[in-house]
């Protein structure tokens, strides 16, 4: 057991100065009276309770000592569990933009991490990390909770490949031996190893978003024909997350004038390639592809790619087509799909702080045994 304030133990020393008090007797003096037949009579019922006088003292002493330990352990603050070192993992991924949460995925998870900070107790710390693309240290560990707030709402959305594995090593690396340590993700759970990474007992997974499915536009790539440098070869792959086959409009637009269509069928779990042949693009442009599947992910059906001139310097061979690939939005982290078996729903976490505070409990545990010592003393309960 740990303490919030260890000095406060030292109010401790006063049961030296009760036990004195208790020690310390003072003799009533002895005088002969005339009555002392009446006083015999009086003091009659006072003999049947001389077991309890005999005990009275040692049982006072005793509770008294009692509401002192109650009371120096109550101005320490005992801290059950003891402090906490918390780092928190947000993905940020592209795959967060999705909408089965109101307004995002993104935003539950903010709200969901806002709610953890505000359950920490003064002794608490806590770091902020993002594993969207690239892994970012928002915050180191402190216990300042506006602090911690701010780094959280400024979490926005990076895109690229979730790298929760690469984020949960550096969490384990600014924990490092403490036991205290715990590390949250908030995310879909989305990301490679997922199941494994949750499996391990210093990392807990909260789920933020539902199963769904989705198609996404997922390359988008163009390269000049080597014979006539004034057309171009697109390529266009579409990826189905969903468990059955999908029948989806695939249309071109340079600068914003529509220069190809088709229909893609994309298998379930798999993916379909297109590839457009003769494009005329005689200058510098802006290629759209876009897709017209409606689902969860809206953002990942359109795809941007700005081709350079048609100056390509002849001694130079164009890759291949499949070479040409270019992932514009995010790879197999577009699917939508959440583990049914690890984790812990957002909607679970609760968004108040701690309980009754120790303390408190102590102080009132405190006040009903005085209340009824004094009550014993007084011999209201004395038959």
């Amino acid at each position: 057991m740990t303490f919030a304030h260890p000095l406060a133990l030292l109010w401790g020393l006063l049961a030296t100065a009760i036990v004195l008090l208790y020690l310390r007797r003072v003799r009533l003096p002895r005088e002969p009276v005339a009555t002392d037949v009446f006083w015999q009579r009086a003091l009659a019922e006072e003999r049947s309770r001389e077991a309890w006088r005999r005990w009275r003292h040692p049982v006072s002493l005793g509770v008294q000592l009692t509401v002192l330990l109650l009371l120096v352990l109550a101005m320490a603050e005992p801290l059950i569990p003891g402090p906490r070192r918390l780092v928190l993992i947000l993905d940020n991924s592209a795959s967060m933009t999705a909408t089965d949460c109101e307004p995002t995925r993104l935003a539950a998870a903010r709200l969901a991490a806002e709610r953890l900070i505000d359950g920490l107790r003064p002794c608490d710390t806590a770091a902020v990390l993002t594993a969207g693309g690239e892994v970012g240290v928002r915050s180191t560990f402190c216990n300042d909770r506006s602090m911690l707030r701010e780094a959280v709402r400024s979490v926005a959305t990076a895109g690229g490949t979730t790298r929760v594995d690469a984020a949960v090593a550096m969490a384990r690396r600014m924990v490092g031996e403490a036991s205290d340590g715990e590390i949250l993700v908030l995310g879909d759970g989305r990301f490679p190893n997922a199941a494994k990474l949750v499996a391990a007992d210093d990392v807990e997974l909260i789920r933020v978003g539902s199963s769904s499915d989705n198609v996404a536009l997922t390359r988008l790539a163009a390269r000049r024909n080597p014979d006539d440098p004034q057309t171009c070869q697109m390529l266009a792959e579409v990826t189905n997350f969903s468990g059955k086959t999908v029948r989806c409009d695939l249309q071109l637009k340079l600068d914003g004038k529509p220069v190809g269509k088709a229909t893609i069928e994309a298998r379930a779990e798999a993916s379909s390639t297109h590839i457009f042949d003769e494009v005329a693009v005689p200058g510098a442009a802006r290629l759209t592809g876009r897709i017209d599947n409606r689902d969860a992910r809206p953002d990942d059906n359109e795809k941007t790619l700005k081709l350079p001139s048609a100056t390509i310097p002849q001694d130079d061979a164009p890759p291949d087509v499949g070479s040409l690939a270019v992932n514009w939005a995010i790879d197999s982290e577009s699917d939508l799909r959440v583990p049914e078996k690890s984790g812990t729903d957002v909607v679970s976490l609760s968004s108040s702080g701690p309980g009754v505070p120790p303390w408190l409990i102590l102080v009132l545990a405190a006040v009903a045994i005085s209340a009824g010592e004094w009550c014993l003393y007084q011999r209201r309960w004395m038959s």
